[in-house]
């Protein structure tokens, strides 16, 4: 019996996060639909951030088995408008290229 209510709760919250289509810019998320639309956002946003991070976690080996240099290269050839190299030139006064591989700058950041 709890299985069956649990499956129909998730099927509810699952139609009622379903997007409407766009109705040539009219706001046609009115009443009802517009309350259901901020509960499922309410239950869903705590999942969306735990499953965001998990993935994050899960990046924490790469990264730190990898160089700061070839992170840079690796923003630069996904055309990330901010780069490991501007991060470090704004925090630190210093371009990647002057850092160690390890990417300690022998300095505490301070905004």
């Amino acid at each position: 019996m709890r299985k069956k209510i649990s499956a129909i709760c998730f099927c509810l919250l699952l139609i009622v996060a379903c997007a409407t289509p766009n109705d040539g810019g009219k706001n046609t998320n009115k009443g009802f639909g517009k309350a259901m639309l901020g509960i499922a956002q309410l239950v869903l946003s705590p999942l969306q951030i735990a499953a965001g991070l998990l993935e994050g976690i899960a990046s924490i080996p790469y990264y730190l088995a990898t160089n700061v240099q070839d992170i840079n290269n690796g923003m630069i050839a996904a055309n990330a408008k901010i780069t490991l190299d501007d991060t470090y030139e704004s925090a630190y006064g210093k371009r990647i290229n002057a850092v160690p591989e390890s990417g300690d700058t022998g300095e505490i950041f301070n905004p």
